[in-house]
């Protein structure tokens, strides 16, 4: 008789999804002992970094370490509803009313009827950085019940995130990153160690619904679920206990987010299963959706075919994207349209204006005139214009290169994705210091990006690491191939859950000498729960 580690006791289940595991508190129970010096590392490090360091990195980049483009519609959508009865985070937009799904709002929500005004966005940014550091128990807990019994591929695997720079960062943010790591490990540490009763898949169908309300692309854990019960319950003798756990996952799914569609139909009036295209945004009217529809044919810089429309003095793009004279004079006359009486352009482009200055902004008058202007274009523009301009020139495009119109950014994205470590100098200038240290912890991301790609092949017959494998490659192809409109931020989730697999590849690689010893593997699990080998 010998008593197995963690990680062996939770992978104690059999294929038909027996009931030997001992489940999820129980795991990050017996975790405690071996992962609560590095949870306390973790707190102190993302504590000093919310209190001191945020101050430093996001200096030049946003007015407070709290806000970033995105937190104005989470925040707004759930102070409208407070404030007016309306979920919406721009009343002059009506799919503003659908934009945001209510998630994050109402988890902000959450901390502004406890803390008040004043205290919520430091309020949010703690329960973040708790988050961010249970996520490092969470991930332990996954490879424990992966690794062998005396592997160190969990300490590693909580060891590498303790430290993640790229999970760190965002904690301050009011945005869907941190919650929606935290609920992606939740997810993963429940399907794998969760007891298979018919209640646990009933909240886990729940989980992945809250995982869909706080980030909508993050839903692709429903497909993986379905997919991962349906494989491992395939040796099961009855149809209908086959089919049986998917069944109460997608019932308990259905039960919080069918909601969400009725509620936009009595809205709108339309079907919206998640939201618009545009989210309800001012700036991504059909203007410039169709003028990144057409970006995105040929490059995955958007910012930079952005710029040279709204700020060149002779815009100009590459020969083989513009290349006859009536194309080119099609796209001059875009460009007067854009500047002067394009809805969306119009929002882009205030910010590059002169008399722009976030927080002072100018004279009375002027910012009177600049408002009255900005609510004439959201109803009278020429969005219509210069958006059949844009498709015109993209469906040109594609005819002419229709193998690069349709490979060209993608494999472009996909180099971004792994070897995202390039960063471009302004006017000549050299790379500056915060930039330099950015290409050094990219560099570091692409070196765990790729073990993690090595270690999912490697052990590719687990099939307890299907189910992160799969989330990735679904994370990755759809923002290479399908949005085009690459953020790494997207990418974190994908990142995190990839780092799993780089640590079972890591730990195998150490000389068996090195191997835990077994006292340190068995001290938290209680003798009770021993397994006969």
């Amino acid at each position: 008789m010998t008593i197995n580690s963690l990680g062996a006791q939770s992978t104690a289940v059999n294929e038909s999804g027996g009931s030997t595991r001992i489940g999820l508190r129980a795991s990050l129970r017996y975790a405690w002992p071996q992962v609560w010096p590095l949870l306390a590392v973790a707190l102190l490090l993302r504590l000093f970094f919310l209190l001191v360091g945020a101050e430093f990195y996001y200096a030049g980049r946003q007015v407070d370490i709290h806000i970033n483009g995105d937190s104005y519609s989470y925040i707004f959508s759930l102070h409208n509803l407070l404030n007016y009865g309306r979920y919406t985070f721009d009343f002059a937009e009506p799919d503003a009313a659908v934009g945001r799904l209510p998630g994050y709002p109402f988890f902000y929500g959450l901390h502004y009827l406890i803390f008040g005004y004043k205290q919520v966005l430091l309020a949010v940014s703690v329960t973040q950085v708790v988050l961010d550091t249970l996520g490092i128990w969470l991930i332990f807990v996954i490879t424990a019940k992966l690794a062998p019994p005396t592997s160190w591929a969990p300490l590693l695997a909580a060891l590498v995130l303790t430290f993640y720079p790229f999970s760190v960062v965002w904690v301050p943010i009011i945005g869907t990153e941190t919650l929606g790591l935290f609920l992606v490990l939740l997810w993963w540490a429940t399907l794998l160690v969760g007891r298979p009763t018919t209640l646990n898949w009933v909240l886990l169908g729940m989980l992945v619904a809250i995982i869909v309300y706080v980030r909508e692309f993050l839903g692709v854990c429903l497909a993986v679920t379905l997919f991962y019960l349906l494989v491992i319950s395939r040796r099961t003798p009855a149809r209908f206990g086959r089919l049986r756990p998917a069944g109460f996952v997608l019932a308990g799914f259905l039960s919080l987010y069918i909601w969400w569609p009725v509620r936009n139909y009595i809205t709108l009036g339309r079907f919206i299963p998640l939201k618009p295209v545009a989210a309800g945004y001012a700036n991504l009217r059909e203007d410039t959706q169709a003028a990144l529809a057409w970006m995105l044919t040929w490059t995955n810089d958007v910012t930079m075919a952005f710029d040279t429309i709204l700020l060149a003095p002779k815009p100009s793009f590459p020969e083989y994207v513009i290349s006859t004279a009536a194309e080119k004079q099609l796209l001059d006359s875009l460009v007067v349209l854009s500047r002067s009486c394009a809805s969306s352009f119009h929002t882009h482009i205030q910010p590059y204006k002169p008399s722009f200055k976030p927080g002072s902004g100018g004279s009375g008058p002027q910012l009177y005139g600049g408002a009255l202007r900005h609510a004439a274009l959201r109803y009278n523009n020429c969005n219509s214009q210069v958006s059949a301009g844009f498709h015109r020139l993209r469906a040109s495009y594609i005819q002419r290169h229709p193998v690069r119109a349709r490979l060209e950014v993608p494999l472009q994205n996909f180099q971004k994705i792994i070897f995202k470590n390039q960063f471009k100098a302004i006017a000549g200038k050299p790379l500056t210091v915060a930039q330099r240290v950015s290409a050094v912890l990219f560099t570091w991301r692409s070196i765990l990006l790729v073990l993690g790609l090595a270690g999912a092949w490697r052990y590719r017959r687990l099939p307890g690491l299907w189910p992160a494998v799969l989330f990735t490659a679904i994370i990755f192809g759809y923002m290479a191939v399908i949005f085009r409109s690459l953020e790494m931020r997207y990418l974190l989730q994908a990142d995190i859950v990839m780092l799993v697999p780089a640590a079972l590849l890591l730990a195998s690689w150490l000389p068996r000498r090195w191997s835990r010893p077994a006292s340190a593997v068995t001290e938290a699990v209680p003798a009770e729960l021993a397994i006969e080998q």
